[in-house]
C-alpha cells in the first residue's frame, strides 16, 4: 500500500497490548498517524520461567512480489504471510488474508 511504512511493535506491554512482542503496526508515512495494529504471533508466557526470556519478536519483515507482506518469528522461525491491506482483526479470525505457512 503506498504512502503506508509497517513495523514491529517494540514494546507491546507499554502499548497496552497483552504481550510483548509479535504485532505488527501499519502507519501513515506522510503524517506518522498509526492506522492499524494486528497480533501476528500469539506468545503465551509460562509463569515458572523467566518472562523476557519468553518474549518473542518478528525476525524478518519482507514484501513480496505479489503485494503480500512476508513475516519470521526470531524463536521458531514460523513464517506468516498477508496482506498489507489488512484492515486490524483479532488474532483469532485472520482468516485466508493472513495464513502460518
Amino acid at each position: 500500500m503506498a504512502g503506508t511504512c509497517y513495523e514491529q511493535v517494540r514494546n507491546g506491554l507499554l502499548a497496552g497490548f497483552d504481550q510483548m512482542g509479535g504485532y505488527l503496526a501499519a502507519y501513515d508515512a506522510e503524517s506518522g498517524r498509526e492506522l492499524w495494529t494486528l497480533k501476528v504471533n500469539d506468545n503465551k508466557r509460562n509463569p515458572e520461567k523467566e518472562g523476557d526470556v519468553q518474549d518473542v519478536f518478528f525476525k524478518s519483515m519482507t514484501t513480496q512480489p505479489d503485494g503480500t507482506l512476508l513475516i519470521e518469528n526470531e524463536r521458531t522461525g514460523l513464517r506468516t504471510r498477508g496482506s498489507q491491506k489488512r484492515p486490524p482483526q483479532p488474532f483469532d479470525q485472520f482468516g485466508p488474508t493472513f495464513t502460518h505457512l
